[in-house]
């Protein structure tokens, strides 16, 4: 999805507001948040379909227009540098984002049965 939604993202880019743009992207999102709170452990791959395709198309819009206005003034010879910049800086929050859940996850690892489906009831919500 996010193959199809990229044109169009752009495409809007260059008529309406970044921050408009943005905005819609999150809103899109957090649309596709709420589909994935009614998923339980027996969700297939069926069910798993339709918050993917929403994920698919909001992505796009929440990553393209913050990078544009994030580059938008600089000058073109400055950019190549300016965007190898500011992706590693965004790979590097992400990094550092996800470390502190790391020490939660494994102390919830050890105390996990030995076969840990049979401790989990079948409805268990991801909300």
């Amino acid at each position: 999805m996010q193959f199809v939604t990229a044109p169009i993202a752009a495409a809007l880019d260059q008529r309406y507001d970044e921050r408009y743009l943005t905005a819609f992207g999150f809103l899109v999102f957090g649309i596709r948040v709420a589909m994935n709170c009614i998923q339980t452990s027996a969700t297939d791959y069926d069910q798993m379909f339709w918050p993917q395709v929403v994920r698919g198309l909001a992505v796009m819009f929440c990553i393209l227009p913050p990078t544009r206005l994030t580059l938008g003034h600089l000058a073109k010879a400055d950019i190549p540098d300016a965007s190898g910049l500011f992706n590693m800086m965004r790979n590097l929050g992400g990094a550092i984002g996800i470390r502190p859940s790391i020490p939660s996850s494994i102390a919830a690892l050890r105390f996990m049965p030995a076969n840990s489906g049979t401790g989990l009831p079948p409805a268990i919500s991801t909300c």
